[in-house]
């Protein structure tokens, strides 16, 4: 079980930017200062997730100058325990019922 799931929207609020600036970086890969966005570890009905673990380690392994390093202490206290096939399976009946 995964600590915490993190969309784009989470993903952007820890990283103190905003989507449409997450969504460049996803797009266009790695900078000079290690800003880039790893590959999500899950796509859901088109919804990008990253895990907790994927995020510590490059929280962990990132420049002191990128907006990775910066964020650690957020990061630190935005964990929240989750069920990984309880929030899957909750996606999937949302993406059935027509509310994604």
């Amino acid at each position: 079980m995964h600590k915490m799931l993190f969309g784009q929207k989470e993903l952007a609020e820890l990283l103190g930017i905003s989507k449409q600036a997450l969504n460049y970086r996803i797009k266009s890969g790695s900078d000079v200062y290690g800003n880039d966005v790893p590959d999500p570890a899950y796509v859901v009905a088109a919804t990008k997730l990253w895990t907790y673990e994927q995020l510590e380690d490059k929280i962990n392994n990132s420049s002191p100058w990128s907006d990775w390093y910066k964020c650690k202490d957020r990061f630190k206290s935005m964990v929240q325990p989750v069920d990984i096939s309880a929030a899957i399976n909750k996606a999937r009946s949302l993406v059935k019922e027509g509310r994604s």
